[in-house]
Order: structure tokens, then sequence, then C-alpha cells
């Protein structure tokens, strides 16, 4: 997931202002790099996130993820039929850090507070339910396919949030939407001999993602730099300077 832009830009384009953007390695999308994929799946590609990208579009937050190939085989009305895509966000501290049944969370303190969904057939957003009511915006995510891209126009504004992103299998009949990994090699079956293992076969990452598998705790992309408030800069200061008086007082000759 190897080019990262984790500051805020300024570009601006005919699709906007564009807020972050991160690439992720090529051909990574097999969880700890020994899923197996199940006969099912032609082409890995198609759940192999390549670049990830946020923009400010009509003051409205805008995701572009790009990946190896997007295809359509069950002509799902979203233009795409196998990855599920779960995106993880929030521009404030705290929030929830379990990241659903993805089987990850987030560092402490450093939660999501919206959550996208989107398959093929379904594309909604999820506000946490500890969320202050002013926070709460419509659930309405728009799905438009142009080459292998997968771009989603959501309701929330254009502000700098700090990113999650994970990809699934698609399987309507299981629990969650995804496929289970199961323990016992299967052709037919998504596998992998890891314990418990993850639903997600492609974490968004700068960096391999395996080590993310042992921990399930995975880093928050574009995470804002700590701005000293300036009331507390003062007060810092004044601290300091009567720290050094003090000092000063006490070894200074009579």
């Amino acid at each position: 997931m190897v080019f990262l832009m984790l500051s805020c830009a300024s570009n601006v384009s005919a699709a906007g202002t564009v807020l972050f953007s991160v690439s992720d390695p090529q051909g990574d999308a097999l969880g700890d790099g020994v899923y197996a994929l199940p006969s099912t799946v032609k082409d890995g590609s198609v759940l192999d996130i390549r670049t990830f990208t946020a923009s400010e579009v009509n003051q409205k937050l805008e995701l572009k993820i790009s990946f190896g190939s997007v295809q359509n085989p069950e002509r799902a009305p979203n233009g795409f039929s196998e990855p599920v895509i779960d995106v993880f966000l929030n521009s404030e501290r705290g929030g929830i850090e379990e990241f659903g049944s993805t089987g990850f969370h987030s560092p402490p303190g450093r939660g999501w507070r919206y959550h996208l969904r989107v398959n093929g057939w379904n594309a909604l957003l999820e506000t946490a339910k500890n969320a202050p009511q002013a926070a709460q915006v419509s659930s309405r995510v728009g799905v438009v396919v142009d080459g292998a891209n997968i771009v989603l126009t959501t309701q929330l504004p254009g502000d700098a949030y700090r990113y999650w992103a994970f990809v699934s299998l698609y399987d309507p009949l299981s629990k969650y939407g995804v496929t289970e990994v199961s323990s016992v090699a299967s052709a037919l079956r998504l596998s992998s001999n890891l314990q418990d293992a993850p639903t997600v076969l492609d974490v968004l990452s700068p960096t391999s993602q395996v080590g993310f598998y042992a921990s399930r705790e995975v880093p928050a992309l574009n995470e804002p730099k700590l701005e000293l408030n300036p009331l507390l800069y003062s007060l810092f200061a004044g601290l300091a300077l009567s720290l050094m008086a003090t000092i000063w007082g006490l070894f200074r000759k009579p």
C-alpha cells in the first residue's frame, strides 16, 4: 500500500482538492501472505488496493480507491462484484477502537467515528452511536466505477480525517456479508493456517501488512500532528520562566 503523503495537501484538480493520498504495495491481498483464495476468484487483483485518495469536492468528502482491476461478473448494480470495502475514519481523538467484524482494532484512544461499508449491492455510512448529535450525517453513499477506480461520494464534510481501510471477499450468505476463513485447505474455500484468521485480505498500508495479522492492531493513516493549544503554550512558557527565576534566585550570590 510505497508512495505516501501523510500531510494534508492543497492540490486542486477538476475533481476537487486532494486532502490525502497513499499507495499500497501491489499483490498483497493475501492476508498475512499465506491466505489461499478460493478457485471462484479468477483474478486476485480485484481485491488488491493500489491507491487511496481522499478529496474535498463541493465541500464534501470523496474517496477514490484504486484496485489492480475492477470486474463485475455478477453484474452487481454498483459496478463490481467481489470486494467488500470497509473504510473507518475520524477527525477527532477517541472513538470506537474495534473495527467491526474485521478482527482488527486501533491503537488506544485512536478509534473511528464513521464507517463506510461498500459492496457491489450496497453502500452505507455508519455513524458511531457515541458520536455527538451534530456529527450525525446522511448514510447515503454514492458509488461510481471509473476504470480500476471505485469512487465513493459522501455527505461528510471535506476535512482532515485519519483513515483505516480493509478489503474482504463478498459472501451474501455469511453472518457479516464477507467470506469466512477456513482452517481446512480447499480449492472452494478461503483458507489460512492462522488462528482466528481475520476475514480481511488487504489492509491499507504503505508498508507490509503482515505484522497487523500478528498484533491485530492497525495504526491510522493521515494521523494529524499534535498541535499545542496557544493558551497551554503560554502557560508552559510562564511556568518555565518562573522556574528559571526561582533557580536563579537560589544560586545567585548574595
